[in-house]
């Protein structure tokens, strides 16, 4: 047995005697982690805030609790808690309230329990104390902490009013918001999917798959990939077990018959959500290989007719080829998804027609940036597909660079403009570097700038795609090197910050590009930028950029 063992073995001496009541709180405070709140110890605890308040003051007083700062201090003044029996083993004395107390009357202080803050004594403390719960309770212990941290989130925020527990109901858009929107939600989910393993109702292995789908989206949302993808895990194997708690419920069904495409049988909405955010969320994180198998599995699940849905995973797939590097495969994958969707890229003729005369062209892009919404979900996914298929097309010099990026701007003159519509623009004055249009090449630039400015928040997926794209294309040569080194900087750092890794490394490269062609930096100060870009991207674990910038 190490040291270590011997000291936390020491401590569960100690902790053994403690009262049971003191033992409850400990036990399930270890359960919470080594920080909390008074008021989190009291839900899960199931005790009033004054109760557990007195019970973490003997914790204190036996060494085993520490207050962070003087909230605590000032709690038990302003309810007149006297001091316990400085024993711990005095575990029958009940606290006393000190109601004659002059200069801190009970309640004249009234102090939110949310804000008292505490924290084990030592990790060896949390460990001890943990420890003493028998093994085959833990489960349990965590599901209970979980259910009524739960409870008591429900009935306070209003934004979860209309939620009931372990009901969600048929719009899971709406839900998901709302279990966003839950205080405490990642702790709630982190007990729940630690004593998942005893829930055995149906209603609730679905609630507990939803709402820890929450979490992962809320998580992914804030670039939290690696605790994203725990979050996305855990809801996908919920599902699964709502899959054979189904099964096994229906008389004649073998467990050899239960698999991952199951779920899409069972609940095809919340399924195919997990998996495809779920493999997104892989891609982010670099874990490639993961992302695509979590694709392939439900690619081999989805059926036929649910062209849109495997649109959308396809597209997913394209990132993950993007990401190693593979641009080859990526558009050959983007060109079945778009064939999926029955999509043709535009004739030789639409383009030369369009592009016919340059003062023409620009009035007629003008007038698309007024048309009205595209709503069509079909017509949505084939202008994602084709802004993904863009750069392998590009970096790729393929002859199906210009038909896709014309065919961003055609397809929003036909079907109407969206947040997508932005990048369409930024784009298109690739094609109009190809054409020799420079005055339309910058207005064009232009008027994506102003776009994204339009559409706002919605506009975030694609603000570092045509930041990036603009600085490439126009800035460079249009403004001055000084103001365009800045922009070009500043828009791939908007890919950092918005998850867009793809756009990030494509803005980075080209920042470190530019300041060595500029001239203006010395080379000392380049390679240290060039350092610190490599860093970046082996930290995001982005080879394709890994790759092109050891070029250099």
């Amino acid at each position: 047995m190490e040291i270590s063992d011997d000291v936390v073995e020491l401590i569960c001496f100690q902790m053994s005697k403690l009262s049971p009541e003191c033992n409850h709180i400990v036990q399930v405070a270890a359960c919470i982690g080594n920080s909390f709140t008074l008021q989190e110890l009291s839900i899960a605890g199931q005790q009033t805030v004054p109760q557990t308040a007195a019970q973490v003051w003997r914790l204190i007083q036996a060494g085993f609790l520490l207050p962070v700062g003087q909230t605590f201090d000032l709690y038990l003044l302003s309810h007149g808690i006297d001091s316990p029996p400085t024993s711990p083993a005095s575990s029958s004395t009940a606290p006393t309230y000190n109601t004659t107390t002059p200069f801190f009357p009970r309640h004249d202080v009234e102090i939110d329990a949310s804000i008292i803050r505490l924290k084990f004594l030592h990790d060896r403390c949390q460990q001890a104390a943990y420890r003493l719960i028998p093994q085959e309770l833990r489960e349990l212990v965590h599901l209970g902490i979980g259910r009524d941290m739960l409870a008591h989130s429900l009935r306070t925020q209003d934004a979860a009013s209309t939620l009931s527990m372990y009901h969600v109901g048929p719009d899971l858009q709406a839900e998901l918001a709302r279990l966003q929107d839950l205080t405490d939600l990642m702790d709630i989910v982190r007990h729940l999917n630690s004593g998942a393993a005893r829930i055995t109702s149906q209603s609730e292995i679905r609630f507990a798959a939803t709402i820890s789908l929450a979490a992962a989206e809320k998580a992914k949302y804030n670039t939290a990939y690696e605790s994203a993808i725990d979050y996305f895990q855990s809801a996908r194997g919920l599902v699964l077990r709502l899959v054979q708690a189904s099964s096994s419920a229906s008389d004649g069904v073998q467990e050899s018959e239960q698999g991952v495409g199951c779920c899409w049988v069972t609940d095809y909405e919340l399924s195919n959500r997990i998996f495809l955010l779920l493999a997104d969320c892989c891609y982010l994180f670099g874990a490639f290989a993961d992302g695509d198998k979590y694709i392939t599995e439900a690619l081999e699940s989805i059926p036929e007719d649910r062209v849109l849905d495997q649109a959308l995973l396809l597209e997913v797939r394209q990132h993950i080829y993007i990401g190693q590097n593979k641009y080859v495969e990526a558009l050959d994958v983007g060109m079945v998804a778009l064939a999926r969707m029955n999509y043709t890229l535009p004739s030789q003729e639409e383009m030369t027609e369009f592009a016919r005369d340059e003062e023409k062209m620009i009035e007629i892009i003008a007038s698309i940036t007024r048309a009205p919404p595209m709503t069509d979900h079909k017509d949505l996914t084939v202008m994602n597909l084709l802004i993904t298929t863009f750069s392998p097309a590009y970096f790729l010099i393929h002859p199906l660079f210009t038909p896709i990026t014309f065919g961003l701007i055609l397809h929003s003159r036909e079907r109407g403009i969206c947040p997508a519509f932005c990048f369409a623009l930024s784009a298109f004055t690739h094609v109009c570097n190809e054409y020799q249009y420079m005055g339309a090449c910058h207005d064009v630039g232009r008027m994506a700038l102003e776009m994204a400015e339009r559409f706002g928040p919605e506009a975030r997926p694609f603000r570092c795609k045509v930041n990036s794209s603009f600085g490439v294309a126009v800035f460079h040569w249009a403004y001055p090197m000084g103001e365009g080194l800045a922009f070009i900087r500043n828009a791939g750092l908007m890919g950092l910050a918005d998850g867009d890794h793809e756009y990030y490394s494509y803005g980075t490269n080209f920042f470190v590009d530019l300041m060595f062609y500029a001239g203006r930096h010395p080379l000392e100060a380049v390679a240290l930028k060039e350092r610190e870009a490599l860093a970046s991207f082996r930290k995001r674990r982005l080879p394709m950029a890994v790759k092109y910038r050891n070029i250099w």
